[in-house]
């Protein structure tokens, strides 16, 4: 902070008045106490506050359990154009940056008050902007107290710039609560149990989108005419245990290919984020999830061959079945009949799905999520995670699909006469192309996203969530940053 701004502590003279204040005129002005005589339903709790101090100098509103809602009806009622009252402690509410944004639109049209107590109230870098741009206007503050809240140093020097040309400001007493984002490991952990998660709700679907995108294979007849037939067809023939067949490789692949995307993908977030906190501009975002899903599905490839292979072996004939016990025996026997290398057929196409899903979907999550919050539509939590998600998945659904068919096929071909079924990813593509029409790149397009569109929701509340509980309950903190 600049040398014109003094700090002090809570200790200084003038904040240890607990049963009255001296007005400019000599007179001491009564403070409320600290609780009232009786409960009282919450609009009567707000007026009674506010008939009590509106004609006082001082009014202490502490740990009153003040919402943001709350603080902008009493700003409205007790501060706005009032011309007695100079002093407001509106500290340990917890009402967060909402509620300063509320607080900071009263400050601008005050007219008296010159001393503000706001600490302890959760306000981080974006109520420290709103408090700033209410800085720069108002002309009677000159005391504020801002200890305990997580504004960070961005926050700081927002206020900073805010006081440079204001003559009347004498004193801003601040400290911030060190704040421990999630470690890197915790991350990969998070990652991985949010998508093993999601993975148990959607894998019937991706059974189904599995089945789909083989049927008609080489302009056969289709199987299947819809989502719901595919999957009440595969329930009758095969039970409850034939719509979750392949349980095991689904989960196997999310703990390898998605915990190593989306760990890697938040470790490159946080090292590329703004100073205040925002994501880094698309380009670079789009590059962080090329990157982290390329590596992720390298990685990840033997876990999805095992998994193609797992959902369709149901189709084929008896005699023709692979029938694996689970991933591992599927993985054992590949490499013993086929060898090692070929667990990682098609990795080409899987990798590249991978970025591009990636690509599509991490930073579509973010920058919406961000351009949401930026507007005041909603503020982080369960709604916001939520809308971001389905946003992102069906983008991801439209840029992702055709390729995820043509890995599907080129994965589960099989070997005829000793020769295999496609020379490669170009002859799959041409095949499909050519005898199936450019629509087909697009089949199964309603499974893929019901199982993206879940799936995708499911794991970024699951982050999220496993996130605040773990820097709520770990770490202490006070706040969430998330890491996403």
């Amino acid at each position: 902070l600049p040398d014109s701004i003094t700090s002090c502590t809570r200790n200084a003279s003038f904040l240890c008045a607990t049963r009255g204040i001296k007005s400019r005129t000599g007179r001491w002005s009564r403070i409320i106490p600290d609780s009232l005589p009786k409960p009282l339903d919450i609009n009567e709790r707000l007026d009674a506050l506010i008939n009590q101090n509106k004609h006082n100098v001082a009014a202490s509103l502490f740990n009153k359990n003040l919402t943001c809602e709350d603080i902008a009806y009493v700003g409205y009622h007790l501060v706005q154009n009032n011309t007695t009252l100079t002093t407001l402690n509106l500290s340990d509410n917890l009402f967060g940056n909402k509620g300063t944004l509320y607080l900071s639109n009263v400050l601008q049209s005050s007219t008296a008050l010159t001393t503000l107590w706001i600490n302890n109230n959760h306000i981080g870098i974006e109520g420290a902007q709103y408090l700033s741009n209410a800085l720069k206007t108002n002309t009677t503050l000159m005391i504020l107290f801002l200890h305990n809240n997580h504004i960070q140093s961005q926050g700081a020097q927002y206020l900073s710039d805010a006081l440079q040309n204001n003559k009347e400001f004498k004193i801003m007493a601040l400290n911030t609560k060190p704040t421990t984002n999630t470690p890197n490991s915790i991350k990969f952990l998070i990652s991985g149990l949010a998508s093993m998660g999601a993975t148990l709700f959607v894998h019937p679907m991706d059974l189904v989108k599995n089945r789909m995108q083989i049927s008609g294979e080489g302009g056969g007849i289709k199987e299947y005419r819809t989502s719901y037939h595919a999957l009440t067809t595969i329930f009758r023939k095969e039970g409850f245990r034939g719509i979750y067949s392949g349980l095991s490789a689904g989960l196997f692949r999310q703990a390898t290919y998605a915990t190593t995307r989306l760990g890697i993908y938040q470790i490159l977030l946080e090292r590329f984020r703004d100073q205040d906190g925002r994501p880094p501009s698309i380009f670079v975002n789009l590059l962080l999830g090329v990157v982290s899903g390329g590596l992720g599905s390298l990685i990840g490839t033997p876990a999805e061959l095992a998994l193609i292979r797992m959902t369709l072996d149901g189709r084929l004939p008896m005699n023709e079945r692979r029938n694996y016990a689970h991933v591992f025996d599927a993985l054992a026997r590949i490499t013993r009949e086929e060898g090692i290398l070929k667990l990682w057929r098609g990795a080409i196409p899987t990798v590249t799905r991978a970025m591009i899903v990636n690509a599509a979907q991490m930073p579509s999550y973010s920058q919406a999520k961000q351009l949401i919050m930026s507007m005041d539509l909603m503020q982080q939590g369960l709604p916001l995670h939520a809308v971001s998600s389905l946003i992102a998945a069906l983008v991801t659904t439209i840029v992702s699909l055709p390729i995820d068919i043509v890995k599907t096929r080129y994965q589960n071909m099989k070997i005829i006469q000793g020769k295999p079924e496609y020379t490669g990813i170009l002859d799959v593509f041409q095949r499909i192309f050519r005898q199936e029409g450019v629509l087909s790149f697009w089949k199964g397009f309603t499974p893929y996203f019901y199982r993206i569109g879940p799936h995708t929701i499911l794991s970024f509340i699951f982050i999220e969530q496993l996130n605040i509980q773990y820097q709520r309950r770990i770490c202490k903190n006070e706040s969430y940053m998330s890491t996403l």
